[in-house]
């Protein structure tokens, strides 16, 4: 029944909150004698895989690359939260709401979630309405919702190599992939996604 159940299902992605188009984000471009600003948003846990980000950051650095690790989101396991106030590069910033975010989004270059486990994610798309590229895991909740290469890269959960070559991949295409996102992120609008549940029920009724 496989194939039959995907012939005739259509994936649907979730819409974010109207604030993020009205307040869309400049492109962007790296400043190459600045760090380069990676930003997570989501609670502090084994989970959301902030640990595994910290091991992406060391070897960049190990690489020659200056990097600053920005963490948002509420405390859920406090030996996390120790070991990664432990890094000179992390910064922690809390837990904001969607108007303090916005201003954080827009102060970062790279947005990187690598969750073990991912319903949708609605960070990825607020983050690509600030322009930026993201990295996102293989296989989970944003994997696919945009073609790969386009505005980031999935990443196979624990694979360290992968994880270092796809972020620089991002570097080398930056301006590219920032610029991709105000055409992309229309998909996640609210006004287009209603406009597609009801094409699709007005066909289903033929």
């Amino acid at each position: 029944y496989r194939s039959r159940i995907i012939r005739n299902s259509q994936v649907i992605p979730y819409g974010i909150d109207e604030f993020w188009y009205q307040n869309m984000g400049p492109m962007k471009k790296l400043n190459a004698t600045k760090p380069i600003k990676l930003l997570t948003v989501g609670d502090i846990s084994s989970n959301k895989n902030q640990k595994f980000v910290l091991r992406i950051c060391n070897e960049m650095i190990k690489k020659g690359y200056k990097v600053e690790y920005n963490v948002v989101g509420r405390v859920k396991d406090k030996k996390i939260f120790n070991k990664l106030c432990r890094e000179k590069y992390v910064n922690y910033l809390g837990w904001n709401e969607k108007e303090a975010l916005l201003n954080i989004y827009r102060n970062n270059d790279i947005f990187i979630l690598l969750s073990k486990t991912e319903t949708f994610g609605l960070v990825y798309a607020e983050a690509l309405t600030q322009c930026l590229p993201i990295l996102y895991t293989r296989g989970e909740g944003f994997d696919s919702q945009v073609r790969e290469g386009v505005v980031g890269y999935p990443i196979t959960a624990g694979d360290l190599d992968e994880a270092v070559s796809r972020l620089e991949m991002v570097l080398k295409s930056y301006e590219k992939l920032s610029d991709n996102t105000v055409e992309v992120v229309k998909k996640f609008k609210w006004n287009n996604i209603e406009a597609y549940y009801s094409e699709i029920y007005l066909r289903s009724l033929k």
